[in-house]
């Protein structure tokens, strides 16, 4: 397992990291995981959705955080190939109130944002 903890980001992953970008109030993260799916699971999801969401054929996922000392927000990416500019879906995250684990599956990746403040189940995992 690699790990990634910096900038109050707390970052587990089975695959290789590597930082594709960085500035100097952020930088972008690439996780390689070769087209797989990937199920995305989150400590206290709402309710109305029943377990994980889905997203299929994920060439990379790249993780764009702040350097500032106060800023805890940052973006998720779904990349469809290679390019930064391959973003099938995103979303913003305020990861300094969870730990991402990013592990490999016999046919698929779980992404899990564990929350720090009241984990679940997913941080046994």
């Amino acid at each position: 397992m690699k790990e990634f903890n910096k900038y109050n980001l707390n970052l587990i992953s089975d695959f290789p990291m590597k930082i594709f970008k960085e500035r100097e109030e952020d930088l972008d993260l690439i996780i390689p995981i070769e087209n797989r799916t990937v199920n995305l699971c989150v400590d206290n999801m709402p309710q109305v959705i029943a377990s994980r969401i889905q997203y299929s054929n994920v060439n990379s996922l790249m993780i764009r955080i702040s350097k500032e000392e106060n800023n805890n927000i940052g973006t998720i990416h779904f990349l469809s190939d290679e390019g930064a500019h391959s973003t099938m879906s995103n979303f913003e995250i305020d990861y300094g109130k969870c730990n991402i684990k990013v592990l490999l599956k016999e046919y698929s990746v779980d992404m899990l944002f564990v929350d720090t403040n009241c984990p679940l189940s997913y941080d046994k995992i």
